[in-house]
């Protein structure tokens, strides 16, 4: 074997490989676009939960949200009746924030979940730090 044919086997392959981490490199770019973060991608069936969504329920007594950006829980108690409002947030294992004084501050807390994990976000009512009542849970995708 001649140091051309060497050369030239070499110059091969270093070509081949340069073709095939360029095509890897535009795939993940491409991947990334479609999914990355604050893109409103909805799933591949068209529905259900979206990638990034926040998601809130409101009640006449309160309001419990999460922000998909941080991962952020609250609750907030708008009326002075005795009840608190506590936010559920259920992933892997629920977490739970609640807020049991009408005095316009909500209650948070910040989470660290997964990308791409589904959450489930329920609003319950409390009396003396007890659950009372909850809605149906809604999802969301963090």
């Amino acid at each position: 074997m001649t140091t051309r044919t060497t050369l030239a086997r070499s110059t091969a392959r270093a070509l081949c490989l340069a073709a095939i981490l360029s095509a890897a490199a535009v795939a993940l770019t491409g991947a990334l676009g479609a999914t990355g973060a604050g893109a409103d991608v909805p799933p591949p069936d068209g529905g259900g939960p979206r990638l990034g969504q926040d998601e809130r329920i409101s009640t006449k007594r309160g309001t419990v949200t999460f922000t998909h950006h941080g991962e952020i829980v609250k609750a907030f108690d708008k009326r002075r009746d005795g009840h608190g409002v506590r936010a559920i947030i259920t992933e892997h294992g629920s977490f739970e924030v609640t807020d049991y004084v009408a005095d316009d501050h909500a209650m948070s807390m910040n989470r660290s979940i997964r990308e791409g994990s589904k959450v489930q976000l329920r609003l319950c009512y409390t009396v003396d730090h007890q659950i009372e009542q909850c809605s149906r849970p809604q999802e969301a995708i963090a």
